[in-house]
């Protein structure tokens, strides 16, 4: 891999605004958690096609990727819907013209740089949570008059064993199949219809082998990958048991004499000897399933017993020669995310330290003498837009 990639895949995923997902079927169950990003007319960006995955994890809150909300400005949030509606006929539409909500406020972390030509400085912590312009009904009809299903909550993992090598996942997107749009194309590649599919968690160490050494904390701190075809439909298969740890990146740990990221935590060669015989392979051309243009910030999905919870964001892939969207995949991590995600969504302002009376994130958890994580908030005024002002204005 070179530099010249490194700048393609982000241009890909933050310029273009998004990935999509290869080797997908369409979505035939409702999956009212799953919702999309488009962008506002009248918005200063002009990105062809633009959208981003998101999942709806309270009635207020879209977790998505923080590349996302950083560049665009104006955007929508299409909820209960298994159908892609452009820009240019949200108003046409009779789902998204009843039901599209404003996004109003976007929390991300304080150290997240949005530098698309630095793949090191966008991949390090590419979460956020959007507030929409008023909280979700979820038994509002007017989902199932227009729309395709209600929307629905998704719980957020905190817990390292459920993103764990080998373990069975699904992706969701709009996105495109196969290829990365070539620079000049205006051709808007996105799928219709609701895609998704399944893949596997693969090892970190397999897939550091594959990103340049710049790369590698941000995937060992904040990230897993995945890679290859999984084994769960869209109904998902069960895993028993769940624990509920909040933390702020992932621990380090001294490995060989160097200090080490240490976020899944089942790095050993055994673990990988144990995956490539599960596998049968150590090719990656056989792996046709992932991301691809127009996913970024999508759900990764794993099922605890019968309950589904969303384990990561869609944040990066590789783009070959030929201009295919190719594995590994990244994903930023709600586990190595949990104290970032926590601190917003909990209900109460104060909350084991966590917030002071101002309802701010205060000290690390890890830290010896403290600190501020310090969540970068940012409120989007739509008073002077030409859709008009938000509900809560």
């Amino acid at each position: 891999m070179t530099l010249v990639w490194l700048y393609i895949c982000s241009v890909v995923i933050l310029f273009r605004c998004s990935n999509g997902i290869r080797g997908g079927i369409e979505v035939s169950t409702a999956k009212g958690y799953v919702v999309y990003l488009v962008m506002a007319k009248d918005s200063d960006q002009k990105y062809i096609g633009w959208t981003c995955g998101g999942a709806i994890v309270s009635k207020w809150h879209i977790l998505t990727s923080a590349a996302c909300v950083t560049d665009v400005v104006y955007m929508y949030a299409i909820a209960g819907y298994d159908t892609y509606v452009p820009t240019d006929e949200l108003d046409k539409d009779k789902c998204t013209r009843n039901t599209r909500k404003k996004i109003v406020h976007l929390y991300s972390h304080r150290d997240y740089k949005f530098r698309y030509k630095e793949m090191t400085q966008w991949a390090m912590i590419d979460i956020a949570l959007a507030r929409v312009e008023s909280h979700y009904i979820f038994d509002d009809e007017v989902y199932t008059t227009y729309c395709s299903y209600k929307p629905t909550i998704i719980p957020i993992n905190y817990d390292s064993k459920y993103q764990g090598p080998t373990t069975d996942v699904i992706i969701f997107g709009w996105g495109h199949r196969r290829y990365w749009r070539e620079e000049g194309d205006t051709t808007d590649y996105n799928q219709k219809k609701l895609h998704y599919a399944s893949t596997k968690i693969y090892p970190q160490e397999l897939c550091k082998e594959f990103y340049e050494p710049d790369m590698h904390s941000a995937i060992e701190r904040y990230m897993f990958c995945t890679h290859g075809r999984g084994k769960l439909d869209e109904t998902g298969n069960h895993i028993n048991g769940t624990t509920n740890k909040l933390i702020d990146g992932c621990s380090t740990v001294l490995q060989n004499g160097e200090i080490r990221w240490q976020c899944i935590g089942v790095q050993e060669k055994e673990t990988l000897d144990n995956w490539m015989k599960i596998n049968n392979t150590t090719s990656v051309k056989y792996k046709k399933v992932g991301i691809c243009q127009n996913d970024h910030g999508g759900p990764v999905v794993a099922w605890v017993g019968s309950r589904e919870v969303v384990i990561g964001v869609a944040s990066g892939f590789r783009v070959s020669s030929q201009l295919k969207c190719i594995g590994p995949c990244l994903m930023t991590s709600t586990f190595c995310s949990g104290y970032f995600l926590d601190c917003i969504l909990s209900s109460t302002r104060i909350v084991q330290g966590i917030k002071n009376a101002e309802g701010k994130c205060v000290a690390r958890p890890f830290d010896d003498v403290g600190g501020d994580i310090t969540i970068l908030e940012r409120t989007i005024s739509w008073y002077n837009h030409s859709d008009g002002p938000a509900d809560n204005e």
